[in-house]
């Protein structure tokens, strides 16, 4: 063999050897893109999901406060009662759910959520 046919195999070899890394690199590139992408796309959902949520609860509280203000006192007592009973139960529940459910899909979201249900039940035993 003479040295230029040894150059043109070494230099086939070599844009071989960078292409393939080249490709490597896309396709990780791509792939963690695909997953922020998911990621941001369920960001989204959860999202919507609150704001629908909000919503839906506004109403509700806005019925619930006319219902309220003409009760008796001893109804607006029991309500109170129920209401601080039923909103320690819920942060307990969050709290629980933050640790199982939510960690195992999201791990940062269930810290979150873990952390706020943890401080605000520490406000309800004051």
């Amino acid at each position: 063999m003479s040295d230029s046919t040894d150059v043109g195999i070494i230099k086939t070899l070599l844009n071989d050897l960078i292409d393939d890394v080249y490709n490597k690199i896309y396709n990780h590139v791509e792939e963690q893109f695909k997953e922020i992408h998911k990621k941001i796309e369920s960001y989204e959902q959860q999202i919507a999901t609150i704001v629908l949520a909000y919503g839906e609860q506004a109403v509700f509280m806005e019925a619930l406060v006319g219902q309220i203000a003409f009760a008796s006192k001893e109804a607006q007592d029991a309500f109170q009662e129920q209401l601080t009973k039923g909103r320690k139960q819920m942060l307990e529940v969050m709290n629980d759910a933050s640790a199982g459910f939510v960690a195992d899909q999201d791990p940062g979201l269930g810290k979150a959520i873990g952390d706020l249900a943890k401080e605000k039940l520490s406000n309800t035993d004051q």
